[in-house]
């Protein structure tokens, strides 16, 4: 199927794009911009021009015009949702029966892990590479926007005539140029964290508010989607929001869990599970009753284990019905294992996989399933293709290892969310680092985080026999010490090839206007700095200077010079005293003075195109801003120049 001129133009523009901020950031030392990239970043505003004479401006795999029939694609993401949350798993409080029916016509893995939190699995599910690779090390503070130079499964698939949608959670960038409308989603509804009521957020950049529950409202857009594109080949990501916190369900489920004597919060958390697989079985229902479930793979699967908020002991207890150990944010297995199911109807018979895959493999997966090469310009991969679990060729899917770690390295700045300065990753120390290597006979972690009924390190280490202590109860370093050995030998030489790598443990670029948008407002979150003095980052926010001085650059690329207003946005709370912070660009400074009520300012300003740092500064008193936080800047394009 051929791909239209205008995605062609737009993916030529995109990879204009990436090769100058590549070129800028091998740089970053000399913050001054280059003639090279000035000149080159120009050339975006020709591009199209250029595809439309010669047809095309980089070399693509050619595509046939006659391909077989390719199935569609239905990925289905839970949020925070541990395998033994679903009572297909034995839980014998939890109401999933149409997670349980899907499950039991599914391909069914018995040893697939994902990361132990959200932002870090979803950046490996979208490239199929370990999350360190990608940069994205964190969950919040601009440490879970994945770099630009990372091609997602919706990028490729896209390319090769399918029609691309996901709603829901999305969590690998949230500003301008890392929307998922701009990684190859035709059709994308960036939802809010965490508005389960009323569902809120973005689509494809315009702000949307709607008075539904927000599964009932991912669904709704999902089966449209599928009603628009039946007749073509989709795929179709719908990334829930539950059941991460705060939890929150319809009135009449929570009470029908309460009568049976559930405290407040389990009953909300059962009955927001219960909604969520009433809303995924309305889903299921349309492809059963389209015809849609003979031509769609469909793909259910969590992103990290569960995590206990305020129910009782007794009710964790339920939750946890095999007894494994850990938390989400741990790299035990009740923080990593993740159910998957995959079901084809008619085509994959169900069965149990013990084969060990991880997230990366879902990548190159999606790549066989419909048909899409990988260029050999893509970034290594760190996953397989499982299509031969599901055809019931397990025995011909090589044995992998996986590797997870903390969700941010360990070093010498404790807060996890502070901007990486250049080079400092050459001074990581390994042995401090928390990883854990998986293969299918061995599981091995290096400084693993204590946890109820977990076995104590021997020389930091715990070896686990994966094939036969479920549990994880027993750490049997001292009884294969070479195996111990062995493996920490390949996890320290996959941390140095983490180091090794240009892209890791640097910040990102900030774009202000995009090739890929008409749209005349950017944002530019606060937390996505180059570099600070004073100031502090947090997840959603930054936090002033104890002593009154301080400056965050911020490292940005401009698509248009011109005029443009920029409110700056600082926290919601009220204070007394009145305070200035200084936007500095291109030399010239623009006072914001905040009355102390206010909780955002706008001035005209004037960017010139091009790659610049920008500066927000205080100099000041700051004693009495401790309850004040600079949050966001807005610009609006008023005259190009």
């Amino acid at each position: 199927m051929e791909v239209s001129i205008e995605k062609n133009i737009i993916m030529n523009l995109k990879l204009t794009l990436l090769d100058i901020v590549y070129n800028h950031k091998t740089k970053r030392s000399d913050r001054s911009l280059s003639r090279t990239v000035i000149a080159s970043f120009h050339k975006l505003t020709i591009c199209s021009f250029l595809f439309l004479l010669t047809g095309s401006l980089f070399a693509t795999p050619p595509v046939k015009k006659k391909q077989p029939k390719r199935p569609n694609i239905l990925i289905i993401q839970m949020d925070d949702v541990g395998f033994d949350d679903l009572s297909i798993n034995g839980n014998t409080v939890a109401k999933t029966p149409n997670i349980d029916k899907l499950a039991k016509g599914s391909v069914q893995f018995d040893n697939f892990y994902v990361a132990n939190v959200c932002a870090p699995t979803r950046a490996s599910l979208l490239t199929g590479r370990d999350y360190w690779r990608t940069g994205v090390t964190g969950v919040h503070g601009g440490n879970d926007f994945l770099n630009l130079n990372e091609t997602t499964f919706a990028d490729l698939i896209q390319q090769n005539g399918y029609a691309t949608g996901m709603w829901g959670k999305w969590h690998t960038g949230k500003a301008e140029g890392y929307w998922p409308w701009q990684r190859g989603f035709d059709e994308a509804f960036y939802a809010k964290l965490y508005k389960h009521y009323p569902s809120q957020g973005w689509v494809n950049g315009d702000p949307v508010k709607y008075e539904k529950w927000s599964d009932e409202q991912l669904v709704d857009m999902a089966i449209d989607f599928m009603k628009k594109n039946k007749n073509k080949p989709f795929l179709a990501y719908l990334s829930s929001l539950s059941t991460h916190g705060k939890w929150a369900a319809p009135e009449e489920l929570v009470q029908k869990y309460m009568t049976a004597g559930r405290t407040k919060d389990f009953a909300t958390l059962l009955a927001m599970q219960e909604f969520a697989d009433q809303q995924i079985g309305r889903l299921l229902k349309y492809l059963e009753t389209s015809g849609l479930d003979e031509k769609t793979v469909v793909i259910f699967m969590s992103d990290n284990g569960p995590i206990p908020q305020k129910e009782s002991a007794e009710e964790w207890a339920l939750r946890n019905n095999h007894e494994y150990i850990g938390t989400k944010a741990r790299n035990w297995k009740n923080g990593i294992k993740s159910p998957l199911y995959v079901q084809y109807k008619g085509k994959y018979q169900p069965a149990n996989v013990e084969l060990m895959c991880s997230i990366t493999d879902i990548f190159p997966t999606l790549l066989e399933l419909t048909g899409t090469q990988l260029p050999s310009s893509n970034l290594p991969l760190d996953g397989r293709s499982m299509v031969g679990c599901f055809e019931g060729k397990v025995e011909e899917v090589a044995p992998k290892q996986a590797f997870f770690t903390n969700r941010y390295p360990i070093r010498e700045e404790k807060n996890e969310y502070a901007p990486y300065a250049k080079d400092e990753k050459y001074n990581y120390d390994f042995e401090r680092q928390r990883i854990t290597l998986i293969r299918d006979d061995y599981k091995l972690s290096l400084n693993p985080i204590a946890s109820p009924n977990s076995p104590k390190p021997v020389n930091k280490l715990v070896l686990i026999d994966h094939k036969n202590d479920l549990l994880e109860r027993t750490n049997i370093v001292k009884d294969h010490p070479e195996v111990a050995e062995s493996m920490k030998a390949t996890m320290k030489e996959w941390f140095q090839s983490i180091v090794d790598d240009q892209n890791t443990f640097q910040e990102k670029v900030a774009f202000i206007g995009h090739p890929s948008s008409d749209k005349k407002q950017s944002v530019l979150r606060a937390v996505l700095m180059d570099n600070s003095e004073g100031f502090e980052n947090h997840s959603h926010h930054v936090k002033f200077p104890e002593n009154g001085k301080g400056y965050i650059d911020y490292n940005v690329l401009v698509q248009d010079g011109g005029e443009y207003t920029l409110k700056l946005v600082i926290s919601k709370q009220k204070v007394n005293t009145p305070f200035t912070l200084t936007f500095t660009a291109n030399g010239k400074e623009y006072p914001y003075h905040f009355n102390g009520k206010a909780t955002h300012l706008t001035k005209k300003i004037t960017l010139k195109k091009g790659f610049q740092s920008i500066r927000v500064s205080i100099d000041e008193d700051t004693s009495g801003l401790k309850g004040v936080f600079f949050k966001d800047m807005f610009f609006n394009l008023k005259k190009s120049i």
